[in-house]
């Protein structure tokens, strides 16, 4: 049986190919602006949800089964196939999660930051916060130990 989808599959493919590529400049655009995310959540979770809602609004082809989505009664379809609309609808979506969520955020770690409650002290950030949040190494093998600096004998 062949399941309907939202977006064709060349258009998953695109929409996934051209993201992949675009998540590594949201990272420099990150560190740029110093903003901190140690493992990438923002440029994949953040920028790839908003290209995802975008793509919606491009790509989306009539799948039968989206008739009746949000009391709309035909099927959802994206700009490229002839739906001005859903792309407004996409983009309405972004602004509110922007609101509700984005400024939200920016003000809450704004305050932590001021109170000096959102970095851990410098020793403790270059060791790892495995040991000091959970108690024990994160991985099972032993970080290595520096070697020792060569000394020169003197003749």
């Amino acid at each position: 049986m062949h399941e309907q989808t939202l977006l064709p599959a060349l258009a998953v493919i695109l929409v996934g190919a051209h993201w992949s590529g675009r998540v590594v400049l949201a990272t420099f655009l990150l560190e740029r602006l110093r903003i901190d995310d140690p493992v990438g959540a923002v440029p994949v979770h953040f920028f790839g949800g908003i290209w995802g809602l975008l793509a919606v609004g491009l790509f989306a082809m009539g799948n039968p089964d989206t008739a009746g989505w949000n009391g709309v009664p035909t099927p959802v379809t994206g700009l490229l196939y002839g739906n001005p609309t859903q792309i407004l609808a996409q983009l309405a979506e972004i602004g509110a999660i922007l609101t509700f969520v984005f400024v939200p955020s920016y003000v809450f770690f704004r305050i932590l930051d001021a109170l000096g409650l959102l970095r851990v002290a410098p020793a403790v950030e270059q060791s790892g916060l495995d040991l000091p949040e959970m108690g024990m190494e994160g991985y099972g093998w032993p970080r290595p130990v520096p070697a020792p600096s060569p000394t020169v004998a003197e003749p």
